[in-house]
């Protein structure tokens, strides 16, 4: 071995030297500290080298891995990319088949006027397929909805409300022939397409007699009016009498039903009454001054195809609830008729038509003998259908009310929050739920906050239902806490039929969770009915409200006159027009 490479004899050789010298060797010294100092670190770190291997590793995994995520992406874009280019060709393609269909469909009819109507057989069974191949299957239009050309005013009348039959009623001409006797006139309660007269002039007047000297006779005329226009078809509605003293006992309003002011499938709103009329359908709004007719195309409905409708009219600047039903759609192949009138009580009236197309303008596409065997089967009057039957409003109210059952009580439920005040004016907030589990909502906003007086809401969810009176302060104990507070409170008091004279309160800083305490209960009672096609209809009606049965036509016969959990009481008139009542226990 060489002893200059074992450290032990290399440190006995420096010692040896460093005895000859007089001094240390420092270049061993060196060399001998800087091995101690690498056993030391690893010693005491034995891992770290390990480590920087780990974290080496890592790094080079993570690039990797976002590598492949990079090429991932860019592989799906071009996979996209090439779905969409081919999605386009398929449409480009599929236009184009489209367009050269077209293209030989116009030939083929060019060619079919050039030669006439007379075409070979193979010439036929050509324009047949190309026809076939580009045109949708052709809808049967079940009415004649197209306005005939009509010498004179063609006209259908209407009684709107008979109380007692006047006798015979007929129609002079007053500016026909002269001597002309009056024709007879049946005015019937709905739309038939039989009984129509033709009138050539401008003015219509209805006597007791058919002797053209009643018309100077004022104790024979029953009704006058002026049309306004001297063709077209027309419906004359006759309407109670004003009751004034020199008036005649009836009263006569045109309302032209050409089908293009009276389309298919729409509702038109005829305000006979003198007070302004606004219908709340849904939660859309719709006013109708008095005298004026709105025509309704496309109303809101609800899920099950009905529209919930809300009658008030204007009196002394309050709005007040008068009606209050759910309107049946009329359908392609029918129209509606509302007509509101002055009542006695309530104070205006509504009247509920239905038209049915198919019967009252079937006789240009049928003969006579079939159009009144048809009109003998639907005769035009109001109907609605329940569960897929047509029900039909029976002339007796009393047979309509053997097919009624009460089925139980109901409440909806709501409160008016205070909202904000300033300097006595009121911004409210109403949250509420029916029985049936539908949210009432309404508010007023601070732009245009009440004033003592003012009715609300303006539309929506119980409009027109209350009248702001005060804002008041009054000391109150917080029901919680037991402690006293002063607070302001709101006072207004109820306009609805069946709760007029009610008054309520809204108290100011009451807690979310204090509003189901709080909150007023309006009862309500459940029926079912059952109309003679089959089937059961359920629906509720508010205490002090009326309705008609069938639910939601014609003119509401029935008042809810009081109720308890075992029975109800209804009122109506029969056809007499003595008051009756009748109760219905729970079944």
């Amino acid at each position: 071995m060489n002893l200059s490479e074992d450290p032990s004899d290399r440190l006995i050789d420096s010692l040896l030297r460093e005895q000859r010298r007089g001094h240390p060797d420092e270049a061993l010294l060196r060399e001998i500290n800087r091995g101690l100092d690498v056993a030391k670190t690893q010693m005491l770190h034995p891992g770290s080298a390990r480590k920087r291997n780990y974290v080496a590793a890592a790094a080079v995994l993570a690039f990797l891995c976002l590598i492949g995520l990079s090429w991932s992406a860019i592989q799906r874009a071009i996979e996209k990319s090439r779905g969409f280019e081919a999605a386009r060709k398929v449409e480009q393609e599929r236009h184009a088949g489209v367009l050269k269909r077209e293209r030989q469909d116009l030939e083929a009819k060019i060619q079919t006027a050039k030669e006439g109507p007379s075409l070979s057989p193979r010439d036929d069974k050509q324009v047949l397929s190309n026809r076939e191949a580009v045109e949708e299957p052709v809808v049967p239009q079940p009415a004649e909805t197209v306005d005939s050309e009509e010498e004179g005013l063609n006209l259908r009348f209407v009684a709107v409300e008979k109380e007692e039959s006047p006798g015979a009623i007929f129609a002079h001409d007053p500016d026909g022939k002269t001597g002309e006797p009056g024709r007879l006139i049946e005015p019937r309660a709905y739309l038939a397409d039989t009984g129509r007269i033709n009138f050539k002039g401008s003015k219509i007047v209805l006597t007791s007699s058919k002797d053209p000297e009643s018309l100077t006779n004022p104790s024979s005329v029953l009704a006058s009016s002026y049309v306004g226009q001297s063709s077209g078809r027309g419906v004359m509605l006759l309407l109670p009498g004003t009751g004034k003293r020199g008036d005649p006992p009836a009263q006569l309003l045109f309302v032209d039903d050409r089908f293009s002011e009276f389309p298919a499938g729409s509702t038109l709103l005829v305000n006979a009454s003198t007070k302004d009329i606004r219908f709340i359908l849904e939660k859309d709004q719709l006013d109708c001054p008095s005298g004026e007719q709105v025509i309704i195309k496309d109303p809101p409905v609800n899920k099950i195809g009905m529209t919930p409708v809300r009658g008030l009219f204007r009196k002394d600047e309050e709005w007040r609830i008068f009606f209050s039903a759910l309107w049946p759609q009329p359908g392609p192949n029918g129209r509606a008729l509302q007509v509101c009138f002055d009542g006695r009580s309530p104070e205006v009236m509504i009247m509920g038509i239905r038209e049915n197309l198919a019967v009252t303008h079937a006789s240009d596409k049928t003969s006579p003998a079939e159009a009144v065997a048809k009109e003998d089967k639907d005769d035009g009057k109001p109907e609605v259908v329940v569960n897929g039957e047509v029900a039909r409003a029976a002339e007796d109210p009393g047979k309509d009310l053997a097919r009624l059952a009460f089925v139980g009580s109901a409440a909806t439920k709501w409160y008016v929050q205070f909202g904000f005040e300033s300097e006595g004016k009121w911004s409210p907030r109403l949250t509420g739920m029916t029985s049936l589990g539908k949210r009432l909502q309404n508010r007023i906003s601070a732009l245009k906050m009440l004033a003592p007086g003012s009715v609300f809401f303006e539309d929506g969810d119980m409009a027109g239902c209350f009248k702001f009176n005060a804002i008041v302060e009054r000391e109150i104990v917080d029901a919680r806490t037991g402690l006293k507070r002063t607070a302001k409170i709101a006072q207004y008091e109820d306009l609805r039929p069946g709760f007029r004279g009610r008054f309520y309160e809204s108290i100011s800083g009451l807690p979310e969770a204090d509003l189901e305490k709080a909150a007023y209960q309006d009862p309500a009672a459940a029926f079912e009915f059952f109309p003679e096609g089959g089937g059961k209809g359920r629906f509720e009606v508010q205490l002090g409200e009326r309705f008609s049965l069938p639910p939601g036509i014609a003119q509401p016969r029935y008042l809810l006159k009081s109720m308890d959990a075992r029975s109800v009481t209804l009122e109506y008139k029969d056809q007499s027009g003595q008051t009756k009542t009748s109760t219905l226990s729970l079944k």
